[in-house]
């Protein structure tokens, strides 16, 4: 494919004349859907095992059957529909397993003291936490909690005000009631992190299928994308780090690659 036919593989090429005399008909779902190069199913697999290899707590078998599981289901990764909730419920949830990556960039991030927009964090302290927890609490509950803890209030005594008392009770996150949001809360964001994963490993595989499809016609130079401006020192600390990275290069980092077209570009 030369260059131009690589620009209208990107806009998209001008639909042809129906033959004179023919009455166009509505299409069908069917006729809209786009059947993906086995490339793009290549790539998925190349970076699937590359971000696994950094996450812990899963067995070998179980990537495997992970991996498996993805690509049988209709469209693939491209579908994350199909296999999102199955993967987290049949090999993520409910198990202590660790994405070594995010640690690793929470590390960098942390000791700079600043985050990227979209980079999840822990909890800002542990007593943040246990407000957290005590904010999820209805009234009623609250109440049943300060009489377990034997601490007096009344009537007019709002929300606000029980959960500052309970607050200044030591341990207090010990307590079954709380220990169960904990639980909940914990599961919450292990399932954000899950979803993140997914995402990072599926936007890599597409940023390595357009790569390699630009590569193949002679494009030799990219030029990186900032979606938002405030994360570019993140985006360039994270080029300077993996320079053979490919976007994400950090759990939520939204830049990208663009192909550099001689004579276009200048």
């Amino acid at each position: 494919m030369g260059i131009v036919g690589f620009l209208k593989s990107l806009v998209g090429a001008g639909r042809p004349a129906a033959p004179q005399g023919h009455v166009p008909q509505e299409a069908g779902y069917k006729a809209l859907e786009i059947t993906p190069s086995d490339d793009v199913f290549d790539c998925y697999d190349a970076v699937f095992d590359q971000a696994m290899a950094k996450v812990s707590g899963i067995p070998a078998e179980d990537v495997d059957a992970i991996k498996d599981y993805i690509m049988a289901v209709e469209g693939g990764f491209l579908n994350a529909h199909g296999y999102y909730e199955h993967v987290w419920e049949n090999y993520f949830a409910g198990r202590s397993w660790r994405w070594l990556e995010h640690e690793e960039w929470l590390s960098i991030f942390s000791e700079l003291g600043r985050f990227p927009l979209n980079f999840p964090q822990p909890p800002a302290s542990q007593r943040s936490s246990v407000s957290s927890l005590l904010q999820r609490m209805k009234v009623a509950d609250l109440k049943l909690l300060c009489k377990c803890c034997s601490v007096s209030f009344n009537s007019k005594t709002n929300k606000a005000q029980l959960i500052g008392m309970l607050e200044l009770i030591p341990n207090i996150e010990k307590q079954p009631q709380l220990q169960v949001i904990a639980s909940q809360i914990n599961s919450e964001a292990k399932r954000s992190l899950y979803s993140l994963l997914m995402r990072t490993i599926q936007f890599r595989a597409m940023s390595l299928h357009n790569k390699r499809r630009a590569l193949a016609i002679g494009v030799t130079e990219f030029r990186v994308m900032h979606t938002f401006e405030q994360d570019r020192e993140f985006v360039e600390l994270a080029w300077m780090r993996v320079p053979d990275g490919l976007p994400p290069l950090f759990p939520g980092d939204m830049s990208g690659l663009r192909s550099v077209i001689p004579y276009l570009d200048d």
